[in-house]
């Protein structure tokens, strides 16, 4: 039963959000994260016309974390880095809760090529990385 009530959530969530990739890239953290990422979709992939990536990101944290911001690098055959940050993140965690985090990022460039894009969920206070996630696309 429970699996038949995932399978349907997940297609609407496809159908809601236009989502068209499932999973897609890797952690990059170096130890064990504090968000586990459990999901990470990005739509259009790769971004096409210049558009914005519209990014859902799913996990759970596995320890008492107050994250601050999401800090995104577009790497850009492999020298030319852009950040951007998204720092509207309000709320503390306990472990075992889950969390889905929806943001866009916006490309610097619009060219041929290759990007990397890493995600990072960022602490201020202590300051820890949570969690990193990367993935890459050609244009």
């Amino acid at each position: 039963m429970k699996s038949n009530i995932f399978l349907v959530l997940f297609c609407i969530s496809i159908v809601c959000f236009g989502l068209e990739t499932f999973s897609l890239g890797q952690n990059c953290s170096v130890t064990t994260p504090v968000f586990n990422i459990i999901s990470f979709y990005a739509s259009p992939n790769p971004p096409t016309n210049c558009a914005a990536q519209n990014v859902i990101m799913i996990g759970n944290f596995n320890q008492n974390a107050c994250p601050g911001e999401i800090l995104i690098t577009e790497t850009y055959n492999q020298n030319t880095n852009y950040n951007q940050v998204n720092n509207t993140l309000i709320g503390c965690y306990n472990p075992g809760q889950n969390e889905t985090y929806k943001f866009a990022i916006d490309p610097m460039h619009c060219i041929s090529g290759n990007y990397v894009i890493q995600i990072k969920l960022l602490q201020q206070n202590p300051s820890q990385t949570l969690s990193c996630w990367q993935y890459q696309y050609n244009l």
